[in-house]
C-alpha cells in the first residue's frame, strides 16, 4: 500500500506537510468512526480534492471507502442524503456556485437531518477574490437562508481537524455542517500534525443490509404537516449544536486580562491578517481577539458577556457583514431591554465616515493593518498613542504603496493542461469554418453559408470567449 499512495496519507502521527485540498481528505480518515462516501463536483478552488480521491483510489478501494465525482453538485448532495438513511457518514465537496445548484438538494436534506449515528458534512470552496469564479460568492449567507450552520478554518491544521469536528457537531445537533475554505487556504498548505486513521467497519467490502421498515419515515419523508414540525425542531437542534461546540472548545476568546475597551472579532483566514496586523502594529498580544470557528449560528450566552464588557468590539471577515449582522442583533437586542452597557459594533463602517473593512472582493494582511491603525485613532483609543510610530509607518507604507501606478498585463483565464473542453473546441471551431463556408454548405447541404455563435453552461465554458477559441461567441 505504502508504495501506491503517498505515505503522508498513512501517517499516524508527527508532522507532514499538505495542501488544503489534501487535507480534507486526510481529515475525513481521520475522523472517529470514519467516512463512508466522499463525493461532490469539482471546480475551483477544490478541484484538487477529485484529484486526491484518485490518487488515494488503492487505500479507498482496501478499506471500501466509496469515493467519486457525481454527475452535478446536487446528485452528490442527493447521494450525501441517500447515505443517511444508514448510520454512515458523508461528505460532498463543490465550489461557490455549485452550492446554488445543490440547494434544493440540501435544504430537504437539512431539514431531514442526518441518521442519528451518521453525520453529513458539505464542504464549499468560496472564492473571496473572484480570481476564478464568474460570480461573487459568499456561500455562508445561502448556508444560513438553508438553516446550515458555518464552520470555517483559519488555518491548515484546522482545514484537517475541523472535517472530523463538522461531522461530530452533525451528529450532535442533528445537522448537516456546512464547512466553508477558501481559495488561500484550499490552494495554499501547510506543516500540520497528522492523526490516526479510521476506517469504517460498514464500508463497500462488508455491506450492511437496510431495514427499510425501521426508517423514520416522520422525520425523513418531509410533507406537509411534517415539513412544519420539522422546521420547529429547528431551535432545539441549534441548542444541541451550541452544546457541542462549547464542549469542543471551537470558538475561543484569545484573552487579554484587564482589557475591557476593544475586541476584535474575526475567523477564516481573516483570522491570520488579524493576527499579522497585530504583530505589524507591535500589538500583538495587546487587544483581544474572539476566534470563530462556527460563525453561524452564534449563541448569545457567548456573544452578549463580551458586548456588555467592551466599549467597541470590532468584526474583521472577508466580504459581507455575516459575522458582524449576528453579533449587532445581540446588541440592538441587549440595549432594548435596557442593558446599562452595550458595545458599539463596527465592521463595514468605523465611526463618522471612517470606511471600515470592505464588504466586496476578500481582504489581505496590508488592508487589515491600515484599517485597524486608523480605527485606533478614531476612536481614540489609549493603544493608538502607545503604537503612534509603528501606526504612522504603516500608514505612510499603505498610503505610499497606493499611490503607485503598475501596467502589468493580466493573465488570460484559460482550459487546465488536459481538460476536455479543448478538444470540444477545437471540434466547435472545425463546424463553425465549415457552416460559413458558401460552397461547402451548397455542397453538403443545400443551402447558403450559416454564421454560429456557440455559448454553454455557467464556468469554463465561458472561456471560448478568449483565444484561440474566440471565433466561436462571435
Amino acid at each position: 500500500m505504502s508504495k501506491t499512495i503517498a505515505a503522508k496519507f498513512l501517517r499516524n502521527e508527527g508532522m507532514e506537510v499538505f495542501n488544503g485540498n489534501e487535507l480534507l481528505i486526510k481529515g475525513a480518515l481521520e475522523t472517529a468512526g470514519g467516512v463512508h462516501l466522499l463525493t461532490g463536483y469539482p471546480g475551483s478552488p477544490v478541484s484538487a480534492f477529485f484529484d486526491v480521491i484518485a490518487a488515494c483510489a488503492p487505500l479507498f478501494r482496501e478499506r471500501g471507502i466509496e469515493g467519486r465525482i457525481s454527475n452535478n453538485e446536487a446528485h452528490s448532495v442527493a447521494a450525501v442524503n441517500g447515505s443517511q438513511m444508514a448510520p454512515l457518514r458523508a461528505m460532498a465537496v463543490m465550489k461557490s456556485v455549485g452550492l446554488h445548484v445543490a440547494s434544493d438538494a440540501l435544504a430537504l436534506g437539512n431539514l431531514a437531518g442526518p441518521h442519528p449515528d451518521g453525520g453529513a458534512v458539505i464542504v464549499v470552496g468560496d472564492d473571496p477574490w473572484s480570481e476564478s469564479t464568474q460570480v461573487p460568492a459568499d456561500s455562508r449567507f445561502l448556508f444560513r437562508h438553508l438553516f446550515v450552520p458555518v464552520i470555517e478554518p483559519s488555518t491548515p491544521q484546522e482545514v484537517k481537524d475541523y472535517v472530523g469536528a463538522a461531522f461530530e457537531l452533525s451528529r450532535a445537533g442533528g445537522l448537516y455542517l456546512g464547512y466553508v475554505i477558501t481559495t488561500m487556504l484550499a490552494d495554499g498548505g501547510g506543516t500540520i500534525t497528522c492523526g490516526p486513521n479510521h476506517y469504517p467497519l460498514a464500508n463497500a467490502a462488508h455491506p450492511i443490509d437496510l431495514d427499510t421498515f425501521s426508517l423514520d419515515l416522520e422525520n425523513r419523508v418531509l410533507l406537509p404537516p411534517r415539513t412544519g414540525r420539522r422546521e420547529v425542531s429547528f431551535a432545539d437542534r441549534y441548542e444541541r449544536l451550541g452544546e457541542a461546540v462549547r464542549r469542543l472548545g471551537l470558538n475561543r476568546l484569545i484573552e487579554v486580562p484587564g482589557s475591557d475597551e476593544l475586541l476584535l472579532v474575526t475567523s477564516g483566514l481573516a483570522f491570520q491578517y488579524v493576527q499579522q496586523a497585530l504583530e505589524d502594529l507591535g500589538l500583538d498580544g495587546r487587544i483581544p481577539v474572539l476566534k470563530l470557528a462556527v460563525t453561524w449560528p452564534l449563541d448569545r450566552r457567548d456573544i452578549e458577556p463580551l458586548l456588555q464588557r467592551f466599549r467597541h468590539v470590532v468584526v474583521v471577515e472577508e466580504r459581507r457583514a455575516f459575522i458582524e449582522e449576528q453579533i449587532s442583533q445581540f446588541a440592538l437586542g441587549l440595549a432594548q431591554n435596557g442593558a446599562d452597557r452595550v458595545a458599539r459594533v463596527w465592521g463595514k463602517q468605523f465611526p463618522g465616515s471612517t470606511p471600515g473593512f470592505r464588504a466586496t472582493l476578500g481582504l489581505n494582511v496590508s488592508m487589515v493593518t491600515e484599517r485597524l491603525g486608523r480605527l485606533l485613532r478614531v476612536i481614540d483609543s489609549p493603544l493608538a498613542v502607545e503604537a503612534s510610530e509603528r501606526i504612522e509607518s504603516e500608514l505612510r507604507f499603505h498610503d505610499q504603496t497606493a499611490r503607485e501606478k503598475l501596467s502589468i498585463p493580466l493573465r488570460t483565464p484559460t482550459f487546465c493542461p488536459g481538460c476536455p473542453h479543448r478538444d470540444s473546441a477545437d471540434v466547435l471551431l472545425q463546424i463553425k469554418e465549415q457552416f460559413t463556408d458558401e460552397a461547402y454548405m451548397r455542397k453538403h447541404h443545400g443551402c447558403g453559408a450559416v454564421d454560429l455563435v456557440f455559448h454553454g453552461d455557467t464556468g469554463c465554458y465561458t472561456m471560448l470567449m478568449f483565444e484561440p477559441n474566440t471565433p466561436l461567441m462571435h
